[in-house]
């Protein structure tokens, strides 16, 4: 007899590594800051904040953005990042992420790019 299948079970993990020699740890390893977003009004400059960010292309993910800054973690790539904030209309933008050569301990890291986005207000 055959024991029922219970279905699939997803495990995630994180871990933090400091890629420094001579302690170095192989990977897996954080993922680098890879794009800062900073939110503005663009009829009158003040910072935006209460958006939230969409992600698509190497990491996907939608969360909160921490006061009028967004931040995407991620590899080099290019990303589609989607603001939503309330009272402006939603704003899209692509971006491309170097990449940098593997540290000592084999961490690869990304040349982080900033985008500071002027969000128009909603009609």
């Amino acid at each position: 007899m055959r024991p029922k299948s219970s279905g699939w079970i997803a495990l995630a993990g994180v871990a933090v590594v400091s890629c420094t020699a001579p302690e170095c740890l192989t990977p897996p390893c954080p993922l680098p800051l890879a794009v800062t977003i900073h939110l503005t009004s663009a009829t009158t400059g003040a910072s935006v904040e209460g958006a939230t960010l969409r992600v698509t292309g190497p990491v996907e993910s939608t969360g909160p953005c921490q006061s009028s800054t967004c931040y995407v973690r991620g590899p080099a790539g290019s990303y589609t990042v989607t603001v939503e904030a309330p009272g402006f209309q939603t704003a899209e933008r692509t971006v491309t992420v170097r990449g940098v050569a593997p540290q000592g301990c084999g961490c690869s890291s990304a040349v982080a790019e900033r985008v500071d986005l002027a969000l128009v207000p909603a009609a």
